[in-house]
């Protein structure tokens, strides 16, 4: 967890990055008060009046951090506009491996950062403060009916979610291929990874608002892997905390994944993996694929960290950026 505070800003996450657009969220425009953000900021930091439980170092140059080897004490918040794409995966890697926190004020469609869908905030100013709110809101339930269910997981792992929800689930092996196969539907049901999927998801708005294809809702179910479930399930995972301490894992899926390993889960062999657990699947009652079922019909969910609808319709994609092609 991060957190920062002074006079003019308070923010606080479990994200390891964080993007922070301006007011109206996805844009990428001048005269925004992105760089002004930043460098309040840094006068509020050069003051002594910038509060945080971590180490924070405003970055406005790759040059900067140039010999300082970061710890995961470190949270690095860097104005976008001062760093080419080359320098952002440099800066990545260390971020990543010292297990720091990485801020990112301006442009949100920056995909190589794989950020959550929860790491993405949009801010305004109005007296003398800056407002930060997520972008993406959650919800416990829905009311659309959709046409289409696609995860992004493998064969295997789609015919686990086809059983549960007794609906047949497109497996599109990839989380940038949704596409493909929701573009002649309507209302779309989506099943993806959390911690990676924010910019894939912004660039599929970008593209169904392009296209002018007739799809208006996106109904998002998002674990923070199917590793997730398969710890949940598993009676050799009963406590997680007794095999590893989740904060020393950059995102959940890590986490998740490292759990499910120490288990036996085979992530190189899926399809042998997922037969080797469907007896758990039939025996064990999940919260999670419960909630999945629930929100696919418009129930009311138990746990509305996972769900979300986004209708695309709400946006402004003439003003949005994308960063390459689904």
């Amino acid at each position: 967890m991060i957190r920062i505070d002074c006079d003019i800003f308070h923010f606080e996450s479990s994200e390891h990055i964080n993007v922070l657009g301006c007011e109206h969220g996805l844009i990428f425009d001048s005269g925004t008060r992105k760089t002004f953000l930043f460098r309040s900021l840094q006068s509020r930091q050069n003051m002594g009046r910038l509060q945080s439980n971590g180490r924070v170092r405003l970055v406005d140059s790759p040059y900067t951090l140039s010999g300082i080897r970061l710890t995961a004490e470190d949270c690095v918040i860097i104005d976008e506009l001062n760093f080419a794409p080359r320098e952002i995966d440099g800066l990545l890697a260390a971020v990543r491996e010292a297990n720091a926190y990485l801020i990112v004020i301006g442009r949100i469609l920056i995909k190589q950062l794989e950020y959550s869908v929860d790491a993405i905030y949009t801010f305004s100013y109005a007296s003398g403060r800056f407002h930060v709110e997520p972008y993406f809101s959650n919800t416990s339930r829905q009311s659309y009916c959709a046409d289409a269910v696609v995860c992004e997981d493998s064969t295997s792992v789609a015919a686990v979610y086809s059983q549960n929800l007794e609906q047949e689930v497109i497996p599109a092996c990839g989380r940038s291929n949704f596409y493909r196969f929701i573009r002649r539907n309507e209302v779309a049901f989506i099943i993806a990874d959390k911690p990676k999927f924010g910019p894939d998801l912004l660039n599929l708005i970008y593209r169904i608002g392009a296209s002018g294809c007739r799809l208006r809702y996106l109904l998002l179910f998002l674990p923070a892997c199917f590793e997730e479930i398969v710890c949940e399930v598993s009676v050799d995972v009963a406590s997680g905390s007794d095999i590893a301490d989740k904060s020393d894992f950059f995102d959940e899926e890590q986490y998740y994944e490292f759990l499910a390993a120490e288990a036996g889960w085979d992530k190189k062999n899926v399809t042998k993996a997922v037969a080797g657990i469907a007896d758990l699947f039939r025996r064990n009652d999940s919260a999670i694929l419960k909630d999945m079922r629930r929100f696919y019909e418009g129930s009311t969910v138990s746990a509305a960290e996972r769900c979300y609808v986004c209708d695309i319709n709400a946006v402004d994609i003439s003003r949005l950026q994308p960063c390459g092609d689904l």
